[in-house]
């Protein structure tokens, strides 16, 4: 896989000792199918079952995607990936209140659903992927925020943190996105 599909999963100082992250590998079958309404119903059910498990899942899975070790492209870059990604958020479009903000799977399903280009980093020379500021808002505001605030609402978390949670995601994925 490319350079960022081989940083390890979580790369971050907000995950706790006592928190529990819940790790879901897609096989390559079901992702090179690009039919995700047995996976989107398995996520519906397990994830969303009562209000205390969305409480309890809140920014809490992970989503790895296994047979594409040996492929060198980004997970974004394949094209069965990006139309099973696309899928599961059209069947589940729940990833902003579910996803651990800094997995690798929350920026996959990102540049999966807006495409992402690369460009050359100035100093390292390294590749980065980056997306269009325009559509990565709008996904953010016309998709992922209505569902965010629906799902948080069912799971009655207060407005405030589902207030923090998007001004968080939405910072990191601009950041993600400087100079596009």
């Amino acid at each position: 896989m490319g350079w960022l599909s081989r940083r390890p999963h979580i790369e971050s100082e907000s995950l706790e000792p006592h928190d529990v992250l819940t790790v879901i590998a897609i096989e390559h079958e079901v992702s090179q199918s690009g039919d995700a309404s047995t996976f989107a119903s398995w996520l519906y059910t397990n994830l969303m079952s009562t209000p205390e498990a969305i409480q309890q899942n809140r920014a809490a899975v992970e989503f790895v995607w296994e047979g594409y070790s040996d492929d060198p492209r980004e997970l974004w870059d394949i094209p069965e990936v990006v139309a099973f990604n696309r899928d599961v958020n059209e069947r589940w479009p729940c990833s902003l209140y579910f996803l651990h903000p800094d997995s690798n799977s929350m920026l996959v399903m990102v540049f999966s659903l807006l495409g992402a280009t690369l460009v050359r980093e100035p100093v390292a020379g390294r590749g980065v992927s980056r997306v269009d500021r325009r559509a990565l808002s709008e996904l953010i505001s016309t998709s992922w925020e209505p569902i965010l605030r629906k799902v948080a609402g069912l799971a009655r978390v207060p407005d405030s943190l589902v207030d923090d949670m998007l001004q968080s995601a939405t910072n990191r994925f601009f950041a993600l996105s400087a100079g596009s």
